[in-house]
């Protein structure tokens, strides 16, 4: 089993450290499925919608714009070194 991912950062303005550690926890997930084969681009929109949604449950301040910014800013980060289309919150 390959390694998991490092998300490049750990603060994602979300008002709680187990907030940031489960966003941070969600973006692993999805660039190791990116990685691996698992995710195409044309999924990543309602991937990233779907683990939004779920954290939600807990965390309601997924929602709010800077949390929303540094998912983006991070996935894409992943996108770019796939060579697709950055994502942005806009998309989900």
């Amino acid at each position: 089993m390959a390694e998991q991912p490092e998300p490049p950062r750990t603060d994602f303005d979300m008002y709680t450290p187990e907030g940031n550690q489960a966003v941070a926890t969600m973006i692993t997930g999805i660039i190791e499925e990116i990685r691996t084969g698992q995710l195409r681009r044309t999924e990543l929109a309602d991937r990233i919608q779907r683990g939004t949604a779920e954290m939600a449950k807990q965390y309601p301040e997924i929602y709010d714009t800077e949390p929303q910014g540094d998912i983006a800013d991070t996935i894409s980060g992943e996108c770019e070194q796939q060579l697709w289309q950055p994502i942005s919150r806009w998309d989900w």
